[in-house]
């Protein structure tokens, strides 16, 4: 893990849990909570800006659990308009972000790709709840290493993969997934799990781009889809592909909602929600849009990892709800998951001192 990076995850969100939002946003001013990457976007405000002719205040959130403790308060602690966030936890948060007014935010639903308008239809969001980005989980892998096929198990990747450099994404639904996708291993046996179908792999657990993908050892990555993007891009092996897997890749949307009936807070979700700036989201971001827009997608790379998605969504898992009944049990089950980390193949590559020997970045 970079420490560094896991200090600014710990440290800013303490921060920004010391200012708290007005308890109603005052007139021409709406309150924004989303994830770290989506509210830095100057074209994305000046749209909004020039759109509503309101400005923006957002606080931001690098971890689900730090979004779920905000959201678990609002109305006491902290107040938001509009809420981007994860997608598996909102039934977790289903009445604290329920709108008593009707809303018409879901038309927007209506020029969607129809295979994600179905699926949206399918779980049966209230009118006030719509998507904002989509990614797909898949594989990142070295031909000349490694072939992974559709028929390959968890398992079998990393025999395949031998004694080589395996980076795993530090989501944890994405190594849950890998680990245990039928959902049949015991949760407080998820660490023995990963520790023998790892195997003798060389285990990296790491997000974004890093100087092990230019290393002839390195095999596979199980990663994000908008992070596959620049990792394959800026790497020097230019033979690295994206591979979505049928059982252990999987579509997971972050959504957006609207969340009382204010004109300016109507007004700049509607905006936020549109084709037009998920266009922006996905050119700078490499995050999927709902509306399908892969065609016009002009860098090569993205479009083939956008275009995989959809010739296979038909047979891709999505992981959009909630493995825990309550706020208490997620947070458990996420310590348990915490294990993985103190096990010694993973550790032994966390060192400051050995990343500082491979140039780890």
């Amino acid at each position: 893990m970079n420490f560094k990076k896991s200090f600014f995850y710990v440290f800013v969100p303490m921060m920004l849990l010391q200012a708290t939002c007005d308890a109603t946003s005052p007139k021409g001013m709406v309150n924004i909570l989303s994830w770290s990457n989506y509210m830095s976007l100057p074209r994305v405000i000046s749209m909004v800006k020039s759109g509503c002719g309101v400005e923006i205040s957002s606080d931001e959130y690098y971890y689900p659990n730090d979004c779920l403790k905000r959201i678990s308060t609002l109305g006491d602690f902290y107040d938001y308009d509009i809420v981007i966030f994860q997608s598996n936890i909102y039934e977790l948060i289903e009445k604290k972000i329920k709108l008593k007014n009707k809303s018409s935010l879901s038309e927007v639903v209506k020029e969607y790709s129809s295979v994600i308008r179905d699926h949206y239809l399918s779980r049966n969001y209230p009118d006030n709840i719509v998507y904002f980005t989509l990614f797909v989980t898949g594989f990142i892998w070295n031909p000349d290493i490694i072939k992974l096929s559709a028929s390959d198990s968890n398992w079998s990747m990393f025999k395949k993969a031998k004694n080589n450099i395996v980076i795993l994404s530090e989501s944890r639904t994405a190594i849950w997934s890998l680990i245990n996708s039928d959902q049949k291993a015991p949760l407080n046996l998820l660490a023995d799990v990963f520790g023998k179908v790892i195997q003798n792999a060389d285990i990296y657990v790491v997000d974004g781009s890093s100087k092990l993908y230019d290393k002839s050892s390195f095999a596979f990555a199980l990663q994000r889809s908008s992070e596959a993007v620049e990792i394959i891009e800026a790497s020097k092996n230019k033979a690295l592909t994206f591979f979505i897997h049928p059982k252990y890749s999987f579509i997971s949307p972050d959504l957006i909602a609207e969340l009382n009936a204010r004109p300016e807070t109507r007004c700049v979700a509607r905006v936020l929600a549109s084709k037009k700036v998920l266009d922006i989201v996905q050119e700078e971001k490499h995050y999927l849009s709902p509306y399908g827009t892969y065609a016009s997608v002009s860098d090569p790379i993205f479009r083939n990892v956008y275009k995989s998605l959809f010739d296979n969504i038909h047979a891709i898992r999505w992981v959009d709800s909630c493995y825990a009944k309550t706020i208490k049990e997620y947070l458990e089950i996420r310590n348990k998951w915490n294990k993985i980390y103190l096990l010694p193949q993973v550790m032994e590559n966390h060192s400051l001192k050995l990343k500082s020997k491979l140039g780890v970045q």
